[in-house]
Formats: C-alpha cells, sequence, structure tokens
C-alpha cells in the first residue's frame, strides 16, 4: 500500500510503521512525563501495583521517539543526522 500527497513522495508500508511506532513510543514518555510532573502517578504505570516509570527513561522514550518522528524529514541534513545519532547512542549508554 502506498499513500501519495501532492509535493511530497510516496510513503511506504514500512515507513508508516515505522512513523506510528516512533509515535506510540513518544506517547508513552510524555504519558510517563505528565504524570510525574502532575504527580498522577498512575499515568507512569501500567497498573497500580507496578513501580511507575522513572522520569529520566519517561524522557528518553519521549526523546527517541520524536527523533524516529523527525529522522525521515532531516535526513538530508548531514549536521542534523549526526546529532540524532549521537543523542540516541549517548541515551543508549545512559542507561547502561
Amino acid at each position: 500500500m502506498t499513500v501519495t500527497t501532492p509535493g511530497y513522495r510516496a510513503i511506504g508500508r514500512t515507513e508508516w510503521i515505522i512513523r506510528l511506532s516512533a509515535l506510540a513510543v513518544s506517547a508513552i514518555g510524555a504519558i510517563g512525563m505528565l504524570g510525574w510532573l502532575t504527580g498522577i502517578l498512575i499515568l507512569a504505570r501500567i497498573q497500580p501495583q507496578y513501580v511507575p516509570m522513572a522520569p529520566d527513561t519517561a524522557g528518553i522514550f519521549l526523546l527517541i521517539g520524536l527523533i524516529l518522528i523527525a529522522l525521515p524529514r532531516w535526513r538530508a541534513r548531514t549536521g542534523a543526522t549526526a546529532t540524532m545519532g549521537i543523542v540516541l547512542v549517548i541515551s543508549g549508554m545512559y542507561g547502561l
């Protein structure tokens, strides 16, 4: 399945899956962060008896999701792609 929009290139099924997955990751991070910022910890956990998502983990989820959403648009810019790569490596190493 290919969707075409005037002025844009065709978007294949794989790219749609990537975009939806990135949106889901961003949404999970944003909801977790919102839970911590407002003090409503039920937003930061899947079920009430579970430990809530840590604020830094929620921030990294949000950041990585936004990078994955922006990557196709910024792919042509070498500096932007390199910066995104560095941020992804640093956030990956943060969890170690």
